[in-house]
Order: C-alpha cells, then structure tokens, then sequence
C-alpha cells in the first residue's frame, strides 16, 4: 500500500500544475463516477468471455508449435512464450476488472477506498502498457496506453478531493 501512496504524491505533485476542469465537472464525475465503473466492469466482463477464448486459442497454438519442435527447437520456444504471455495478460485482466468492480460501492459511497481501488487500476493499466511494449515491440500501442493512462489519472485527480481520505494508518 505504500507504493501506492507514494505513486499518488508523486501524481499529485505533477498534477499540481495542470489546467482543472470546471468545479461542475468535477462534481459530475465525482458523483456518477460509480456507475461510469460499473458500465466499464460489464463490458470488461463480456470482453473476459473473449480474452479468455483468445487463450485458449493460444495454447492450442502453443502446443502445435510445440509439437513442431522438429522443424526446429525455436517453434518450441515460441509455443511456451506464447502461453506464459498469454497467461500473463490475462492474469493483468483480470486484476483489473476484480478491483474494478471492487471499487464500485466505495466509489458510490464517496469512500478514497473507491478512489485508490481505480487509482491502482491507472497504475496497472501503465504497467500493462510497458509489458506491452516489452512483448511485442509496437511503439504506437505503447504511446497509446500511456495516452490513455495518462488521461484517466488526470480526470482521477480532479476528483479526487470529492472523496473522503483513508485514515493515517490506512495509507502505510
């Protein structure tokens, strides 16, 4: 939890700077913030049913590549990549969605529990974007996650002063 309080001075710090957004806009967010969540956590559960499909894909892929070891002990190795970065991301997924969803009746609530439950999710999705580009090398996929990472931090701390903070000793 301290890494988190950290990352979230550092932000805030950086943050300091910016533009706001109007007060009203804020308090929107704030306020529907929840069922914004709420909507993203269905479609991530429908997206599951998908990504879990394309696994499974993947490791029958995987295993014919593997049986293909004769042709050479590469295919072999890229069959086992393939389900290691395959379970990976999936793992990241599904992190993602269950704290996600976790952060629903807090976010409703206007506990900082739902708040540092989405602001985890802001810093997973970056390191899914690095784990991105470290796997398959495609710049524009990566300046993209990182756009969007960076834009949902930005709405997050505008809000965040709308929701109530952890107690001291939550925050170590």
């Amino acid at each position: 939890m301290e890494i988190i309080y950290k990352a979230e001075q550092l932000i805030e710090s950086w943050h300091k700077s910016l533009p706001h957004l109007p007060a009203n806009l804020r308090k929107w967010i704030a306020d529907n913030g929840w069922w914004i969540v709420l909507v993203g956590v269905v479609l991530m559960s429908l997206q599951a049913v998908g990504v879990l499909a394309v696994l499974l894909i993947g490791t029958v892929a995987a295993g014919v590549l593997g049986g293909l070891a004769i042709l050479g002990p590469l295919t072999a190795v890229a069959g086992g990549l393939l389900i290691i970065v395959g379970a990976i991301f999936f793992t990241v997924f599904l992190i993602e969605l269950v704290l996600s969803a976790m952060a629903i009746s807090p976010l409703k609530a206007k506990q900082r529990k739902g708040w540092v439950l989405i602001f985890t999710v802001s810093l997973i999705e970056v390191v899914s974007a690095v784990l991105t580009f470290i796997f398959s090398m495609e710049v524009f996929s990566f300046i993209w996650g990182l756009a969007w990472a960076a834009a949902g931090l930005y709405i997050l701390f505008e809000v965040r002063d709308a929701f109530k903070p952890l107690p001291a000793h939550h925050r170590k």
